[in-house]
């Protein structure tokens, strides 16, 4: 919706997220960290009654992210193979509920397999596209206001969601090395990722102005023309 200004957003986000995820590790790997818990009272000290609240108000977000989660798988497969949402939030809330029994150890596992899937299929998405096709044309700009606050709150509230992971993961860093490659991977390939779906989207805005989720309806309009 910020046009041009998107660009810059997208960067500014990815280089928040990928900053404090180093950030983060390095706390956690020098502090000896090991639940969120642990790292709320060492970012606000021991004050009891502050460590509640926060830890309350994050869990809350938590619940509502997943919930949100949850919908929006729904509203894949309604949109996608006409099922009632009922039916497809149900499925994810299983498959949620046996990566957790697993622990971190499952969720690191299943992450590992889906992560570069998800990386391949948006390299993907940007060739068939033809990303060539991208101008100034396919720029929609509804507003240049708020671009930056919408960046830092974009990275804000992946970061809420991030964190508690970070800390869970942070024994299975090594060293300062390994939290700078880290850092850097993430920042690079978000960047390069959500650039492409930005400017798969700016080329398919005019089919994809209704849609609940434009671009699995793109990736399935392509696979229907393989």
């Amino acid at each position: 919706m910020y046009g041009f200004w998107g660009l810059f957003g997208i960067i500014i986000s990815s280089t928040i997220i990928g900053f404090l995820i180093y950030l983060v590790l390095s706390i956690v790997k020098k502090n000896n960290i090991k639940k969120y818990p642990e790292f709320v009272s060492f970012l606000v000290g021991k004050n009891r009654i502050v460590n509640y609240t926060i830890n309350n108000i994050i869990n809350i977000f938590l619940l509502f992210s997943f919930i949100i989660m949850v919908s929006g798988f729904g509203a894949f497969f309604k949109q996608e193979f006409n099922i009632p949402v009922i039916y497809g939030s149900i499925i994810i809330c299983l498959l949620a509920l046996i990566t957790f029994y697993k622990s971190i150890g499952g969720i690191i596992k299943i992450n590992s397999f889906l992560i570069p899937c998800l990386i391949c299929l948006i390299l993907l998405l940007g060739l068939k596209t033809n990303l060539y096709s991208f101008n100034r044309e396919s720029l929609i700009i509804y507003s240049n206001n708020n671009w930056l606050f919408t960046a830092i709150l974009y990275a804000s509230y992946n970061l809420i969601i991030l964190i508690p992971i970070l800390i869970n993961i942070g024994s299975f860093v090594n060293n300062k090395k390994s939290i700078n490659i880290i850092a850097i991977f993430t920042l690079v390939s978000m960047c390069i990722m959500s650039i492409i779906i930005y400017m798969v989207l700016c080329i398919n805005f005019n089919q994809i102005k209704y849609v609940d989720i434009p671009i699995l309806f793109i990736a399935g309009n392509m696979r229907k023309n393989i």
